[in-house]
Formats: C-alpha cells, structure tokens, sequence
C-alpha cells in the first residue's frame, strides 16, 4: 500500500498547499508563484522528500549541465545536495556517487573546464562521494549520451568496490595523481 504525504492540490481550478493542521479548503495557503518543474527545490520536493523514510544504500547522481556557467558555485551546492541527501535519509555515511558531465558543446569551453574541475573537488573532499568520468561516453551534439550502459556499469563498478567491498573490481579508470613541467613538456602521472 502507498504511503505518502501531498504537497498541495488543485480545488475549483486553483493550487492550494497542503495543510495538514486545519484540513479545510479554506484556510489552505495559496503558494506565491505556480510551482513549476523549473521552481527551486521542485524536483526534491516532488522526487525525493515523499520517499525519505525508504531505506536505501545510496545515490547515484548524474546531473550538472545546467550549472556548467556557475563551476565555484557547484563546489557549494554540490555538497550541500549531498548533506540534504543524507539527512532526509538519516544516513550521514550514505555513498554518493556522480558521473563527471559528458562531451557536450556547451557555450563556453572554459565554463565546462571550470566545471570539470569543479566536479573532482567536491569528490575529494566530500566523504562518502565518488566520482567517474564521463568525458568519453558523450558527444558535442547530444548531452544527453546514448551508452547509459557503460554509466551504469561505472556506478556498479564503483558501488560495488566501494560500498560492497569488492576490491578485486577495479572502481575507476586512471586518475591523474599529479604533474610536473619540463621546460615545454608536461609529465602526467596516473
């Protein structure tokens, strides 16, 4: 049987928030703007929030393209999407594991550079988060890549090493570890 908790509804043609105190029409508030799939927090709210007391293992999370102009901004935002995750949830260890945004043309080069960087750092300094790159999958005229096979054989990959403990299954391609300038070389190490 479902179970779950309505955040508003439509009565005689208008939206009227959910009041679960006075569960009368006409003391329900009217929202200040029409909710849309656009509002702030919308896709929580509609997705996630009604399925908080579920226990789950952990998230994937493959998203990112729209904030590729707001790079510094997502160092923020992505943690705290992970904290807010991990609260509704009450799992403060709970995986996060994220791809890496594709090979997409987007309108500036540097803001996906920017981007890209951005995405590692907030691996490597959240715990519990993990990511894999997708640089590969995509291409410059689909963002949204057609091989979801081999984005959900990587979250498997890292899943399973990661959270199940299956250290023989290797959980990443080669991660650059650091680099050093000879006069007009560039040693990469891996």
């Amino acid at each position: 049987e479902w179970k779950y908790r309505p955040a508003g509804e439509f009565h005689d043609g208008k939206f009227a928030m959910f009041d679960p105190v006075n569960d009368v029409y006409s003391h329900r508030p009217y929202p200040t703007e029409m909710l849309t799939r656009l509002s702030p927090a919308s896709a929580y709210y509609g997705m996630i929030y009604p399925i908080q007391n579920y226990a789950i293992a952990g998230v994937i999370w493959l998203q990112g393209e729209a904030n590729a102009g707001y790079a510094t901004q997502y160092r923020d935002v992505l943690p705290l999407t992970i904290k807010t995750f991990r609260e509704a949830f009450r799992n403060e260890k709970m995986p996060f594991y994220f791809g890496q945004l594709s090979n997409w043309r987007y309108m500036n080069g540097a803001e996906l550079g920017n981007m890209r960087e951005a995405q590692p750092q907030v691996a490597e300094t959240t715990d519990y988060c993990e990511m894999f790159s997708a640089l590969d999958l995509g291409t410059c005229d689909d963002i949204h890549y057609s091989n979801k096979r081999a984005a959900g054989e990587r979250f498997a990959r890292l899943a399973l090493n990661k959270h199940y403990g299956f250290k023989d299954i290797v959980a990443s391609g080669p991660v650059l570890s650091k680099f050093e300038t000879h006069n007009q070389h560039v040693l990469l190490t891996f």
